[in-house]
């Protein structure tokens, strides 16, 4: 192997990107309970989801693992069984 020395960076360091104020708005009105879960986790959702959004459930190796829709909400709620799964952590995420 080589080691070689990295040129100096200019310019200012990148800590984040920001989110649109609308989508950072509506994600932090969508709940997602019982957590921990066991058989099956709910969404809890606003009104004012857009049509078409979906979600995704990744285990800790990227994988995914299950997705779906929000169509079929009944009272703002979307339950997701989960009993196939194992036992581990998973990430939701939402597009």
């Amino acid at each position: 192997s080589v080691v070689l020395k990295a040129p100096v960076k200019n310019g200012m360091l990148i800590v984040g990107v920001e989110d649109k104020p609308d989508a950072t708005g509506l994600l932090g009105n969508i709940q997602i309970f019982p957590n921990p879960a066991n058989q099956y986790f709910t969404f809890g959702l606003p009104n004012d989801v857009p049509r078409g959004s979906k979600w995704t459930l990744i285990d800790q190796r990227g994988v995914i693992v299950l997705s779906g829709d929000f169509e079929g909400v009944v009272n703002g709620q979307k339950q997701v069984d989960i009993s196939q799964l194992a036992n581990a952590m998973y990430f939701v995420v939402i597009t």
